[in-house]
């Protein structure tokens, strides 16, 4: 006949192990962790490569001085401001 003892050991030594195990795999969930954090992550651009959709270079008021964008943009108006005039190229 098993004793009561008999049943509380397995169960114990059944915990022990399955707690071993939760620890390893906690571990390596970890160290995965960590090492994914420090991975260096693939850039979207090129090396030494700026992609923008639309550049605005301004002056130190805060006025727009060269507007870099698709020609076929509705509010580009192909010009170039020189801070005195404003230069539409083909003229």
């Amino acid at each position: 006949m098993v004793s009561n003892l008999d049943v509380m050991q397995a169960r114990l030594s059944r915990l022990e192990r399955q707690l071993r195990i939760m620890k390893i795999a906690a571990l390596v969930l970890a160290v995965l962790a960590v090492l994914m954090a420090l991975a260096p992550r693939p850039s979207a651009q090129q090396p030494g490569v700026l992609r923008v959709k639309r550049l605005i270079v301004e002056d130190a008021q805060g006025k727009d001085r060269v507007v870099l964008g698709p020609l076929d943009a509705p509010e580009n108006y192909r010009r170039i401001l020189t801070g005195e005039e404003t230069i539409r190229p083909g003229q």
